[in-house]
């Protein structure tokens, strides 16, 4: 008896052991195409064999919830794995709410009453209740062909009677839905996006990928994107891109396209030289805001902070104003606080002021207040020549204001989307909040895309010379900063030289001896000034 026992316990043994080696967790070998009902469908059809034990299965890592219904889960990660907006499908292991997603949007079918297509999930039940779901992949008026995961801890493929008492109802997906990510053009959103040789975190790195590289996807295995990169071809998380638009090109001489990030004091700490090795060509600081409560006009907490920063970085420059004006006094009062703010401290921006319009308090005001609002904001700002923006959703953008009131100013778009849905013109255009770049502490930052070289149309046209508050022409001063320094007269050696160019006023206050034109012996007259010997 005993000897039968163990020649039992070695037969268990062995089946055991091959049965063991049956777990092997079976890869998703199909690259998706884009058409998400044939996707889903081979991704199902590449797990066939597979099999796990009692406690649950590789694919309820990709779904909601604990382990509840091995069936479901499958289902989850085979969504999953195509890209498929959760809109068509949930990610979840109960197949009771899967059942009451699609029973809640309306695509739940009576068996007597549907014929099966393919692409239907088909929900079995036993003893009453559902137990087991699938995809369908073929159909006829006998037999459904499904693909299913669950029963017996095994997917597998069977036929169905049409007629069978335990085909519980069919849901049809919304298939019309774009999958999340699909082959074609992407922008990199992460300063430093690492290339992998397999699509797996626990590869290699290959190198890094600047932030704003456009590349091509050729083929997708659920988060990863395959690309060639330098010549050689690899993988990259699709949490870190975002769709290629190029349809928003300026084709003017001011045409660039610029990664910029926009920083207020919720960034915490920057690190500048990492964001100047982050291919980042400009930053626009907040400078300010109005408390919603208080009424009272305030100086972000780490502007003066940032704004050294991005100087010594030599990054271009620009601010914003985050507004909740209700009238257009307190618009004006916005506008003079940032003003003086720029005459106080020299401040010397490259790039455009924008006034920041979102606050639901400004919202509530309507249309009408809102125009008039940001109209009272530029017109001061225009008279003190300073080249200004707004900053505005696409929704406030159409809503509340017209083309024709940008016209001589920037507009900023913040439109989180692959493609910006404003369908006029703008300079700047903010497609994330959920950007990564190195040497900020915040987990995610805005990034944008510039369209305009702002630092030359700024130049250009003498835009951003606001003299200072008590300053007024002195001969030798050529910056206007209220003091004649040896910088004047280095200004005037180079422009006698022909190394630099003055607006007309500058020429005057550097003419000296006031003989219509700008030469060595005005930059000496300059410097004896400077030095107190006249």
């Amino acid at each position: 008896m005993k000897k039968f026992i163990s020649i039992v316990t070695a037969i268990l043994l062995i089946f055991t052991s091959a049965y063991v080696t049956v777990f092997a967790d079976y890869e998703n070998t199909h690259k998706n195409t884009g058409d998400l009902k044939q996707d889903i469908i081979a991704i199902a059809a590449t797990q066939i064999g597979y099999k796990s034990d009692n406690t649950g299965s590789k694919y309820d890592n990709a779904v909601s919830g604990k382990y509840e219904n091995w069936s479901a889960a499958f289902v989850g990660w085979c969504a999953n794995e195509a890209s498929a907006p959760e809109a068509a499908f949930p990610r979840t292991a109960d197949i009771n709410k899967l059942y009451e997603f699609f029973e809640n949007d309306g695509k739940i079918h009576n068996p007597n009453e549907h014929f099966p297509e393919e692409g239907d999930i088909v929900f079995i039940s036993k003893n009453g209740k559902i137990n087991l779901c699938g995809f369908v992949t073929d159909s006829d008026d006998e037999y459904i062909t499904v693909i299913v995961g669950g029963e017996n801890n095994s997917v597998y493929k069977k036929m169905y009677s049409v007629t069978l008492s335990k085909i519980y109802a069919y849901a049809t997906p919304d298939y019309s839905l774009e999958a999340e990510n699909n082959p074609g053009k992407y922008m990199t959103t992460a300063s430093a996006l690492n290339f992998r040789p397999s699509p797996t975190t626990s590869s290699s790195v290959i190198c890094t990928i600047p932030l704003g590289t456009i590349v091509t996807i050729t083929a997708i295995n659920g988060e990863w994107g395959k690309i060639t990169y330098n010549g050689k071809e690899g993988w990259i998380n699709l949490q870190y891109v975002v769709s290629y638009d190029d349809s928003h090109i300026d084709n003017s001489e001011y045409s660039v396209q610029w990664n910029v990030i926009d920083v207020s004091k919720w960034q915490g700490n920057i690190k500048w030289d990492k964001i100047a090795e982050s291919n980042i060509n400009a930053v626009i600081l907040r400078i300010g805001l109005r408390g919603t409560a208080t009424k009272e006009l305030l100086v972000d907490d780490k502007f003066f902070e940032y704004y050294e920063g991005a100087v010594n970085a030599g990054l271009h420059i620009g601010c914003y104003f985050y507004s909740a004006a209700t009238t257009n006094e307190e618009a004006v009062e916005e506008a003079e606080f940032v003003v003086d703010m720029i005459r106080k401290h020299k401040l010397k921006f490259d790039m455009p002021v924008y006034m920041d319009m979102e606050d639901k308090v400004v919202q509530r005001t309507g249309r009408t207040q809102i125009f008039n609002s940001t109209k009272a904001f530029l017109d001061v700002m225009k008279q003190e020549n300073i080249y200004t923006g707004v900053y505005c959703s696409t929704t406030w953008a159409q809503d509340y204001y017209t083309p024709a009131l940008f016209s001589g100013h920037s507009l900023w778009i913040a439109d989180w989307h692959d493609k910006c849905g404003y369908e006029g013109d703008y300079g700047m255009w903010q497609y994330t909040d959920r950007g990564s770049v190195s040497g900020i502490d915040a987990n995610y930052t805005d990034l944008n895309l510039c369209y305009i070289n702002y630092p030359k149309l700024i130049a250009d046209n003498g835009y951003n010379k606001i003299p200072d508050i008590n300053t007024s022409d002195i001969k030798g001063d050529i910056n206007n900063d209220g003091n004649v320094t040896a910088s004047d007269a280095r200004i005037a050696l180079r422009t006698s030289a022909k190394l630099h160019t003055l607006t007309e006023a500058e020429i005057k206050r550097a003419d000296m001896d006031s003989d219509g034109k700008v030469s060595a012996s005005d930059a000496r007259k300059i410097l004896r000034i400077s030095a107190k010997l006249d």
